[in-house]
């Protein structure tokens, strides 16, 4: 155990400090590609909104039927393949932030970027497949479970950058972690929205609400450069835990071996 102290205590007079310009650079520079990231997920998160309020419009204009009543389909799952796409691309975006988040240190490799388009190519792709099962009334099953899959989907994408934002480096507000932990678990049930008017109406309002606080928390830590600050830690814990952690393992397994030895 003394040996392993000693070399943690030589590795880390080797080690740069806490401030390093390249470390500095390297954070501020995912910081800037999460933030065009985020400002493009609200760009997307803003369509849903006027998608939504546009078809209500025109639904109550036309006299049309808004919502889904036994056999006659409402406006609002008519046009579910649409604002289940826009709301589903704006999740790619969001893991793209969490992806800012969990690998800060990494280069931004092309495959990377390649499977961000992969994966909103999917989601086009899901996109077109649903609204011709919904406009030619047909599998409703396949159209019900893409309808399900997007919403626990993005409910769980949420869930891992709140987790990731959750940090003790960040500190946010435990009413705030909160609030964006049931804003996750509200988007499990996205797919019931045109088929219950007051469950849409309380939920999308609710939604409304933890977005703006979604923001604010956004707001202060770009505009505090607590990100950037949180981007470069992570960077140093990277390069120092799985030492440390296999270090600290072997140590544990040296100590339980000599209390075996023990007479």
């Amino acid at each position: 155990m003394e040996k392993i102290e000693r070399n943690f205590r030589a590795k880390a007079k080797k080690r740069k400090s806490d401030f390093d310009q390249v470390r500095f650079q390297d954070a501020y520079e995912v910081s800037k590609d999460f933030s065009k990231m985020w400002r493009w997920a609200w760009l997307l998160w803003a369509a849903l909104y006027f998608a939504w309020g546009f078809i209500i419009l025109s639904a109550l204009t036309s006299q049309g039927q808004l919502f889904t009543n036994g056999d006659i389909i409402g406006v609002l799952d008519r046009w579910f393949p649409l604002t289940s796409f826009l709301n589903n691309l704006s999740i790619i975006f969001l893991f793209i932030c969490y992806g800012d988040l969990d690998f800060p240190t990494r280069v931004r490799q092309e495959k990377q970027r390649n499977l961000q388009v992969y994966l909103s190519a999917l989601i086009v792709l899901v996109a077109v497949v649903d609204a011709f099962l919904v406009i030619n009334h047909l599998a409703s099953p396949i159209h019900i479970l893409l309808g399900w899959v997007g919403s626990f989907a993005a409910g769980a994408v949420i869930a891992l950058l709140v987790g990731r934002l959750e940090s003790k480096v960040i500190n946010p507000p435990a009413l705030m972690t909160a609030s964006l932990y049931l804003y996750a678990a509200i988007q499990g049930s996205f797919f019931l929205f045109p088929k219950d008017p007051p469950l849409m109406l309380t939920l999308t309002s609710l939604a409304f609400l933890f977005k703006i606080g979604f923001f604010l928390l956004m707001a202060w830590l770009l505009d505090s450069g607590i990100l950037t600050f949180y981007l470069a830690q992570l960077q140093l814990i990277y390069e120092t835990i799985p030492e440390r952690k296999s270090g600290f393992i072997m140590a544990i397994h040296n100590l339980e071996e000599k209390e075996r030895q023990k007479p």
